[in-house]
């Protein structure tokens, strides 16, 4: 089962690349993956079975989403993992909570309590210490957790981009909600690309990009 698509291109909507492809240059980009955690890609868990078939499209891009890192790091680029705690409790150990991902040596991982991945988190220290400019996000849910956390990324200047193709849906959102969310992000400054665009401005800039900073 393929992930139900968020419906683009919108009216006026386009795929900057300019921007980014400065940005790979500098290896200023980063990938956040949101929430391909057990109980929101197993459909077997206690909250898997609550959002049913909604667990089924997350788990689907997870493959995607594992190939689409690889790629970002083959290329120097920075993977964070981001896992919702739903304990509340400190501690929480994201790379056991994440579903059939195996974090790479280098890759950051972030627990959150909101739907917002910024709010409470090290999230942008840790990406500023990096002189992050742009952001690839994608994981579960679009029209949750990961709106939320690009809507906050925008606020924040960074360039931020919606990879559609590897970012999962709630199934029992209707077409019109999940275009007026995604209106909403353009308004905002938030962009959508899709993962062979991204993968096609890698290859043309690879043998560009400048060495990383110290």
């Amino acid at each position: 089962m393929s992930a139900m698509a968020i419906p683009l291109p919108l009216p006026g909507a386009s795929f900057p690349a300019l921007s980014l492809r400065a940005a790979f240059r500098r290896r200023a980009v980063a990938h956040i993956a949101i929430d391909l955690q057990r109980e929101y890609c197993n459909p077997h868990t206690r909250h898997g079975q609550l959002i049913g078939p909604s667990a089924y499209h997350a788990g689907a891009v997870i493959g995607p989403v594992k190939r689409f890192a690889r790629d970002m790091q083959g290329h120097g680029l920075k993977n964070i993992w981001v896992a919702h705690n739903f304990t509340q409790r400190s501690g929480y150990h994201v790379p056991r909570e994440l579903y059939r991902i195996t974090p790479a040596p280098g890759d950051a991982t972030i627990a959150k309590k909101y739907f917002d991945a910024f709010k409470d988190t090290g999230l942008d220290d840790t990406l500023r210490r990096a002189n992050t400019r742009a952001l690839l996000l994608t994981g579960a849910f679009f029209e949750q957790c990961v709106f939320e956390t690009a809507m906050s990324a925008a606020r924040r200047g960074y360039d931020t981009y919606v990879v559609c193709d590897l970012t999962a849906t709630v199934t029992n959102k209707s077409i019109r909600r999940r275009t007026a969310i995604a209106r909403e992000l353009q308004e905002n400054g938030v962009r959508f690309i899709t993962a062979g665009k991204v993968r096609m401005l890698l290859s043309n800039t690879s043998a560009r990009l400048t060495p990383s900073p110290s």
